[in-house]
């Protein structure tokens, strides 16, 4: 259970992250690049924090596929829910090849 506190502040990151990259009154501002250093910080030492926790490297690959995952989804609902983001079929195709390389790489 010392996963979910990381796993909850990552997911608090990757919105952060996404919404910085659909908004475009925060794109245009002058604070764009700095919020967005400070969210790539968090979630990679989010992530840091996770591979330190777990102690046995297949145990960690495992927990590497959800944190992927949760990060792919992330950034893929948040668009289409907040900002009403459509997929074409090709980016349809991408986002398929993205989960089964995950699957291929991590499962």
């Amino acid at each position: 259970m010392k996963l979910v506190p990381l796993f909850a502040f990552g997911f608090f990151g990757f919105v952060l992250g996404s919404l910085l990259s659909y908004m475009p009154a925060l794109k245009n501002s002058q604070y764009y690049y700095p919020m967005w250093f400070a969210v790539s910080v968090l979630a990679a030492w989010s992530w840091a924090m996770v591979a330190r926790v777990v102690p046995d490297s297949t145990e960690l690959v495992r927990v590497g596929l959800y944190w992927d995952t949760l990060m792919q989804l992330t950034y893929l609902i948040i668009p289409i829910a907040c900002f009403g983001a459509r997929l074409t079929l090709l980016q349809s195709a991408g986002v398929a090849l993205i989960f089964t390389g995950l699957m291929m790489t991590r499962g």
